[in-house]
């Protein structure tokens, strides 16, 4: 189990991850939506859900890219995304060693 801090609204929220951080699950089923996340917002002591705004930064998405859905629908896109800094970095390692088999 690890922690940090970042910053959210202008407040400081701890972050604890459980071994190692999953993806956002969200699940429909029998009309109910049934959400898994392995990653708790502790403030003040209390563990909280993230927010679908938090969710977005911790996705590398800009703040408010899934405004206009319902919170339940914004998790489910969040949860399906890839992380935008992963899927960068993987693409600029893969254009780099493409560069050096080139040469």
């Amino acid at each position: 189990m690890s922690s940090y801090s970042c910053g959210v609204n202008s407040e400081r929220v701890n972050m604890i991850v459980i071994d190692k951080s999953g993806t956002i699950l969200a699940r429909q089923g029998r009309g109910v939506c049934r959400q898994s996340v392995n990653t708790l917002a502790v403030s003040g002591g209390r563990a909280r859900r993230l927010t679908p705004l938090e969710c977005e930064r911790l996705m590398g998405f800009p703040d408010g890219y899934t405004a206009g859905f319902s919170n339940h629908q914004r998790y489910k896109m969040l949860g399906n995304s890839m992380a935008v800094p992963v899927v960068r970095w993987i693409g600029e390692r893969i254009l780099r060693e493409e560069g050096r088999n080139d040469q």
